[in-house]
C-alpha cells in the first residue's frame, strides 16, 4: 500500500492539473515559475496552478489583489463535467475584494480540500459500480442520486490530507531519528477512524468501491497535497518543528471547512483536541516568539493567539511576558491606524505619542478585564484604593489625552482595543482555579476574598513589570506624562501587593 501510494503520486498529480486546465487555450500568460498557462482575462477562475506557482516564493506574503475570495471556497460544486473549470468565481465577486482572504498556507490547504472533494465527487459519478438503481427514475421523483457521495466527499479530502501529512512527517522523523514521531501518534488515531468510516460507507454502496478507493482515489487525491508539504517542509527546515507546523496547518484548515461539511461531530471534536495537543507540543520544542512567527507565516496566527492568549499569566519567564506585551503594543498601534482612531488627531503624528496610546490601550484592557473578573468572582465591595487603582487603569487614556473624553471617542477606543486583543485573557488560569475552590468551600469568605484580591494585584504587577522589561529591551522612548502615570501606578500596586500578601499570610496561617 505504502509503495503504491508513493509511486502513483507524481504522475497522477500532474495529470490532475493538466485535466483541470485544459480550457485555458488563449490569451495566456505565465504565473511565477509554473509552466501552466492561465487565461489572461479570467483570473476569476482561481486555479490550483496558482497555488503551485506561488510555491516558488513565500506563501506567507500577503497578496492584496490576487488572493482567494471566501465565496470561491464555498462555491465548489459536487457535480459537473470533469473537463469544466475547477471553480468559477462570479465576476462581481472578483471585482469586489471586500471578502478576500490572505494567501496563506492554511487558506491554500482549504482551497485544495474544496477541489479534492469536488474531484472525488466527479470521479465517483463516472463509476458504474456506484450506480445500483435507475438514477434517471429516482431523479425524476426528486431524489438526489448523488447525495451519498456528496456526504463523504469532504471526509475523503480530509483523510487524504492527513494521510499525506503523516507520510511526510514519518519521512522527516526518520531523517532525524528512528523514534515514532509525535505527529504520527497524534494524527494516526483520528485519521484511521475517518478512514474506517469512509470505507464502511463505500462498502455499503458496493464492496469493490473500497479497493478502488484504496488503490486509485486515495493516492490520486493525496497527490494534490504531497508537493505542497514537500515544499513547505523545506521552508521549515531547521525550525525543529516542521512536522508539527504542517500538522497544525492541516487541523486549522479542517476547522475552517466547518463541522457541517465534515458531517462527523466526533471527528471534528478530535481535530480540536489534536490541535491543542500539537500547539502545546510545539511550544515545548521552541520559544513562544518563534512559534508565533511560524504560526503567522503558515496562516494560523488566530488559533495560536486564542490558544496561548489564555496562558500568558501566571508565568515564570519574564521573556515570554515581554513578548506578549510587545505583540499587543504592535497590534494596537496598527489597529488604531487601521480604524482611524488617531487619523484626525494632531497630537498623534509623533511615534512616541502613538506608542503612548497603545500602552494606555493595554492598561485600559487590563483594567477592564480585572473589573470583569472581580465581578465574576462576586467581589463588589472593594475598598476605595482598589477602586481608584482600577479606574486609573481603565480610564487612563482620558486623563492623558482629553481628546478621547467624549463618549463616542472613548467607546471607539475601547472597542478597537477589545476587538484587537480580545484573545488575551489575563485571568483564565485564575478563574478556573477559583471556580473549583468556591465549589469545594475550603476557605472562609473573607480569606477567599483576600486571595482573589492578591491574585488580581499579582496579575497587574506582572503586566506592569513585563511592560517595564519590554520597554527597556526595546529601548522605546516614553512620553513624559505616560512615564509619570506608570510610575505612580507602579508605586500604588507595589504597596497594595505587599499589604495583600501580608493579609493572606495572616488569614491562612
Amino acid at each position: 500500500m505504502a509503495s503504491l501510494f508513493a509511486l502513483r503520486i507524481s504522475s497522477l498529480h500532474n495529470q490532475e492539473i493538466v485535466r483541470s486546465w485544459n480550457l485555458a487555450k488563449s490569451g495566456t500568460k505565465k504565473l511565477c515559475s509554473s509552466n501552466i498557462n492561465v487565461n489572461e482575462q479570467s483570473f476569476g477562475c482561481v486555479k490550483y496552478v496558482v497555488l503551485q506557482g506561488h510555491l516558488s516564493g513565500s506563501l506567507s506574503q500577503k497578496i492584496p489583489v490576487k488572493c482567494i475570495p471566501s465565496e470561491a471556497l464555498g462555491s465548489v460544486a459536487a457535480t459537473g463535467n470533469p473537463d469544466q473549470n475547477i471553480i468559477m468565481v462570479d465576476s462581481s465577486i472578483v471585482s469586489s475584494h471586500r471578502d478576500e482572504m490572505e494567501f496563506s498556507r492554511v487558506n491554500c490547504l482549504v482551497w485544495v480540500l474544496h477541489e479534492s472533494a469536488r474531484s472525488f465527487a466527479v470521479a465517483v459519478q463516472t463509476l458504474e459500480l456506484a450506480k445500483n438503481r435507475p438514477e434517471l427514475a429516482m431523479a425524476w421523483v426528486g431524489v438526489d442520486v448523488h447525495a451519498w457521495h456528496k456526504s463523504i466527499a469532504y471526509q475523503v479530502a480530509i483523510y487524504a490530507l492527513f494521510k499525506a501529512a503523516i507520510e511526510v512527517e514519518v519521512f522527516l522523523s526518520r531523517k532525524r531519528s528512528n523514534n515514532v514521531s509525535s505527529v504520527h501518534e497524534i494524527l494516526s488515531p483520528i485519521t484511521n477512524f475517518l478512514g474506517e468510516r469512509i470505507e464502511s460507507q463505500l462498502n455499503l454502496r458496493h464492496p469493490k468501491l473500497v479497493q478502488w478507493f484504496r488503490t486509485l482515489e486515495l493516492p490520486r487525491i493525496a497527490g494534490m497535497f504531497i508537493p505542497l508539504f514537500k515544499k513547505w517542509s523545506v521552508d521549515y527546515a531547521g525550525s525543529g518543528v516542521a512536522g508539527n507546523i504542517l500538522a497544525i496547518s492541516c487541523c486549522t484548515a479542517v476547522r475552517k471547512l466547518g463541522s457541517g461539511r465534515v458531517s462527523c461531530p466526533l471527528f471534528s471534536a478530535s481535530v480540536e483536541d489534536a490541535l491543542v495537543e500539537l500547539m502545546n507540543l510545539s511550544h515545548r520544542l521552541v520559544s513562544i516568539d518563534k512559534l508565533h512567527y511560524l504560526a503567522t507565516e503558515a496562516g494560523f496566527e488566530e488559533d495560536f493567539l486564542i490558544h496561548f492568549g489564555s496562558k500568558v499569566l501566571p508565568s515564570n519567564n519574564i521573556e515570554d511576558v515581554e513578548f506578549w506585551i510587545g505583540l499587543v503594543q504592535r497590534k494596537l498601534s496598527n489597529a488604531f491606524h487601521r480604524e482611524n482612531v488617531i487619523a484626525d488627531k494632531h497630537n498623534f503624528h509623533d511615534k512616541v505619542q502613538e506608542n503612548s496610546l497603545a500602552t494606555l490601550g493595554l492598561f485600559a484592557y487590563l483594567g477592564r478585564e480585572t473589573r470583569l473578573f472581580l465581578s465574576e468572582m462576586g467581589l463588589k465591595d472593594l475598598d476605595e484604593q482598589t477602586r481608584d487603582f482600577l479606574s486609573y487603569l481603565e480610564c487612563g487614556s482620558l486623563l492623558m489625552h482629553p481628546e478621547f473624553s467624549t463618549l463616542s471617542e472613548y467607546q471607539l477606543f475601547m472597542e478597537v482595543v477589545a476587538n484587537e486583543i480580545g484573545w488575551l485573557d489575563f485571568y483564565a488560569e485564575s478563574a478556573s482555579k477559583f471556580c473549583v475552590k468556591r465549589r469545594s468551600k475550603q476557605h472562609p469568605i473573607q480569606a477567599e476574598k483576600e486571595i482573589i484580591l492578591y491574585t488580581v494585584l499579582t496579575v497587574c504587577y506582572d503586566v506592569i513589570a513585563g511592560f517595564a522589561h519590554y520597554n527597556n529591551s526595546a529601548q522605546q522612548p516614553l512620553d513624559a506624562k505616560l512615564l509619570d502615570f506608570l510610575l505612580q501606578r507602579y508605586q500604588i500596586i507595589l504597596s497594595m501587593y505587599w499589604k495583600s500578601q501580608h493579609k493572606c499570610s495572616s488569614l491562612l496561617s
